[in-house]
């Protein structure tokens, strides 16, 4: 399986929509790497932090200095994980997500950028980040990889999609991002 960046561009901006901005923002990048892998995060244990611990895309808050979500992306891909992006390699968005806290709708909109890399060297800022993965395409598209995370909120289960990737489960947000990208990625035709 191999990416044809073309392709997929014009599959992300026909997907591409956009909600309404609720201010903070924050971006992410969805990194595909030449030998069709997406890089991961597992986010550093921290007080304070919504989604400490959990797999991620790289990405984080608009700052003042950023000029525009896109900025936003690069800049937090270079802190977290060492990984240099740019506008020249970024090849669209996806769908922009209204977050979430606990199941209840916060203050906030997340933007995601698709980038391709040759770079697949990891510098980890470990106050932020515990482990980086480069995760095979098929092993995302492979239906048995596919589990369920229970999300308990106070004395409610609720159990939610997920991949499951070693003893790591990709849901929530990513998992929402990720099912996003690969509808575009079939849009594209690189996948059945």
């Amino acid at each position: 399986m191999r990416i044809n960046p073309l392709k997929l561009t014009e599959a992300l901006l026909k997907n591409y929509s956009t909600t309404e901005l609720v201010e903070p923002s924050y971006a992410v990048a969805i990194i595909l790497s030449e030998d069709d892998k997406i890089l991961f995060i597992e986010r550093a244990t921290r007080v304070g932090d919504n989604w400490s611990g959990q797999m991620a895309f790289p990405g984080g808050k608009k700052e003042a200095g950023d000029t525009n979500l896109l900025l936003t992306a690069t800049r937090e891909t270079k802190e977290e994980v060492g990984v240099r992006l740019t506008q020249e390699n970024c090849l669209g968005g996806l769908m922009d997500i209204g977050l979430r806290k606990r199941g209840l709708p916060t203050p906030g909109t997340l933007f995601s950028y698709v980038f391709t890399t040759e770079d697949k060297k990891i510098v980890l800022d470990t106050s932020e980040v515990k482990n980086a993965y480069w995760v095979d395409l098929e092993y995302l598209l492979d239906p048995c990889n596919i589990g369920e995370y229970t999300y308990r909120l106070n004395e409610i289960k609720i159990t939610l999609p997920c991949i499951i990737y070693k003893d790591k489960q990709i849901w929530g947000l990513t998992f929402q991002l990720l099912t996003h990208f690969l509808i575009s990625y079939k849009a594209a035709g690189q996948i059945d």
